[in-house]
């Protein structure tokens, strides 16, 4: 199976935010956010503060999001039956995918190629889509629609690699913005010092469900800033899967 990764050279980093960013984010998108009562909107962006300092290894994540055909050789080689996840395109992203699966996928790949592949934790899924802590979307701190397959601007559904390639990280990572939601290996705790948030995830999916993070093509920018939290929901969580890989 053919995957191009690239390296992520490691370092320190700020992660997460302060309440003046929580200002300054839910102002450049109130026209995504003024449906919902600011009471849930501050409860949604507080996940993500404090600010703390963490120090992310070196480690290397492919370009692009695993692709409905590789998601079909895993199936077809380790004789599981069709999650039905595979149909059409072969170079589309697989879509609607489940932890589980996500997880089973990482473990299969990592057994035949003998090497550590993982769903990114937080830390290197922030680290990676902001950028190396530079910027507040992988490109830089302006919000442009034209550079993610949100609902702002986008076409309505997946999209392959090399769509919206002005929107790529500094190491040249496709759609850490936009196109579908990304798993994490991290279930949701607060960070050091900040609160623990009941939303609607929270009592849904019960403590200690694991953050998705990026955005997607049905919702919009806001959740394609690097430092936002969210998580799963049926009703319109539309998850897709990326890789890293352990250099250790």
């Amino acid at each position: 199976m053919q995957i191009e990764f690239k390296t992520i050279p490691g370092g320190r980093f700020v992660m997460g935010c302060d309440a003046r960013d929580i200002d300054v984010s839910v102002r450049q998108f109130d026209y995504a956010l003024n449906t919902f009562s600011p009471a849930d909107v501050r409860n949604w962006f507080s996940k993500q503060t404090p600010a703390f300092y963490v120090d992310v290894p070196d480690f290397e994540m492919p370009v692009s999001l695993v692709t409905r055909g590789q998601f079909r050789d895993f199936e077809r080689a380790a004789r599981l039956p069709s999650f039905g996840l595979t149909q059409g395109d072969p170079d589309l992203p697989v879509e609607g995918i489940s932890l589980e699966e996500a997880t089973l996928f990482c473990e299969w790949l990592s057994a035949i190629r003998g090497e550590r592949i993982l769903l990114p934790s937080e830390a290197e899924w922030e680290y990676a889509a902001s950028s190396r802590g530079r910027y507040a979307f992988p490109w830089g701190d302006d919000w442009d629609p034209l550079l993610a397959n949100t609902a702002e601007a986008g076409p309505g559904h997946a999209t392959k690699t090399g769509m919206f390639t002005a929107g790529r990280s500094m190491e040249g990572i496709e759609d850490l913005a936009g196109n579908l939601e990304e798993w994490t290996r991290s279930p949701y705790q607060p960070y050091p010092g900040g609160m623990l948030v009941r939303d609607l995830i929270f009592h849904e999916q019960g403590p200690g469900y694991h953050v998705l993070r990026g955005g997607c093509y049905k919702l919009n920018g806001d959740l394609c800033l690097a430092k936002r939290r969210h998580g799963f929901r049926a009703n319109y969580a539309i998850t897709g899967l990326r890789l890293v890989r352990h250099l250790a």
